[in-house]
């Protein structure tokens, strides 16, 4: 076969993706050693030499493509027995794009100050948020670094941990090499990492902080209005438990059942930068101090930035016939209120009755960022049990899609709660039938609602058959 082997000018995808691209001349400062098509025997190897001026620029890293193309071998075809002279014949090319990556040692990062950030916002995934952004580089030069990130309240309050965002191509990527950036001259980038802490609703800022090793080179800060009902995942596990002071997680269930668990840690994080005294209270369903359940220690203090794990247990000497639900709360020393959310701990007997879920009627709802289809439920049993249901939209001609809501947070018995089955893309006008699915857990059978509807958005409703 005879293969090609150029220099070749490299362009860089949103998503981080590195191709090939002829259509502009390639780089003067690398250059190929011998002729550009070579010959290629079976069983023989090459070696491709070259040459690199690397150039006299403020820059930690560059980069250049090498084009090696198979231009393969015409499949002969031959001619037809019926005398026809028409043939086709197929040619099989195979590409790769070879790059030349380099880094430059002891290089100044003053460039990174010029990254700009173009836009931020929260995407909810699979109930959580995620932060996406775009960077661009307006320079001449490619770059090599990290960028991390903080949400800050401009009116005040516990500065939230600060997180590192990643381009997609690296996201199944372990840290810390997840979060290397490489992005080309005059290229914009998206970079993005899910949020890890507990969100509120309001006017935030994000902080960007652009680094390359130790050195610090620029950053920016971008405002962000953030809406925490749009991510009902967020807040289940990681709960705001006072100011600046998160709990993991944020929902606990111990069971007087064979077997059933009785004892679990709970994750304190200081995430302000000053040291944080918390007083922690379990309270019953009437405000009271619960005596089935303890909390050890009652007193902690966290310093800036650490972690430390607290027990919650089930009191030996207490039995109870019918389950129980209690909150655990914490007092600051400096704040002698209640100011952050409760974890909630469920306290199940050995025989108190189970879950019995009675599902509303679905409506539709136009208001909010996202519409959605909105079905209410209402638990009438003797138990919790974990909101989890999926809604799947099919059309007539078989096409379909299926939506999450609800992302496992407890509904109690007497409560009442909503499922928002989100849409991010509008099905075209039609029949439709949608199937809800209420996850009831393990060994329970399910709540199947099916539904025919019509649907017609340009009035923005949906009718029922």
């Amino acid at each position: 076969t005879t293969l090609s082997i150029k220099p070749i000018a490299i362009t860089q995808r949103e998503n981080g993706v590195i191709a090939s691209n002829e259509e502009v001349p390639p780089p003067t400062e690398l250059t190929i050693e011998g002729p550009e098509l070579v010959e290629f025997k079976s069983g023989e190897e090459h070696l491709i030499r070259g040459r690199i001026r690397v150039p006299i620029v403020n820059s930690t890293f560059h980069s250049y493509g090498i084009l090696v193309k198979d231009l393969g071998q015409v499949q002969d075809v031959p001619r037809s027995q019926t005398g026809d002279d028409t043939r086709i014949a197929v040619r099989y090319v195979t590409q790769y794009l070879l790059r030349c990556d380099i880094t430059i040692q002891g290089g100044r990062a003053e460039a990174l100050s010029q990254l700009q950030v173009d836009s931020v916002e929260l995407v909810e995934e699979n109930g959580l948020a995620k932060l996406v952004s775009h960077v661009f580089n307006p320079t001449d030069s490619p770059m090599s670094f990290q960028t991390r990130c903080q949400i800050f309240d401009p009116q005040g309050g516990g500065n939230n941990p600060p997180f590192f965002v990643a381009m997609p191509i690296r996201e199944g990527n372990e840290a810390p090499e997840k979060y290397d950036i490489k992005i080309l001259a005059k290229t914009r980038l998206r970079l993005q990492e899910f949020i890890p802490h507990p969100l509120s609703s309001g006017n935030k800022e994000v902080a960007f902080e652009f680094f390359d090793g130790r050195n610090r080179g620029g950053g920016t800060r971008v405002p962000l209005t953030v809406n925490s009902e749009e991510f009902p995942a967020q807040n289940r596990n990681l709960v705001p438990l006072a100011d600046g002071i998160t709990a993991e997680p944020g929902q606990l269930e111990f069971s007087m059942e064979r077997g059933g668990n009785r004892i679990s840690p709970l994750k304190l994080t200081n995430n302000t930068e000053k040291p944080v005294t918390l007083t922690l209270q379990a309270l019953d369903e009437t405000g009271l101090a619960a005596e089935l359940l303890r909390v050890r220690p009652e007193k902690v203090t966290l310093l800036p930035g650490r972690e430390k794990n607290i027990l919650l247990m089930l009191s030996p000497t207490q039995e109870f016939s019918e389950h129980r639900y209690v909150r655990v709360l914490a007092e600051q020393d400096s704040m002698p209120e209640h100011s952050g959310a409760p974890v909630l701990v469920g306290l199940i007997a050995r025989s108190g009755g189970e879950a019995v879920l009675v599902p509303g009627e679905m409506e539709w709802d136009p208001t909010g960022r996202l519409p959605a289809i909105v079905l209410p439920v209402k638990n009438v049993g003797k138990r919790h049990t974990p909101l989890n249901g999926s809604l799947t939209v099919t059309s007539v001609d078989g096409a379909s899609m299926t939506l999450a809501a609800g992302y496992g947070r407890w509904i109690l018995p007497g409560g009442e709660d909503q499922l928002r089955f989100r849409f991010r893309t509008i099905p075209p006008n039609g029949q439709y039938n949608i199937r809800i699915t209420l996850d009831l857990g393990p060994e329970k059978d399910p709540v199947v609602i099916d539904r025919s509807v019509e649907f017609v958005f340009d009035s923005s409703d949906v009718s029922e058959d």
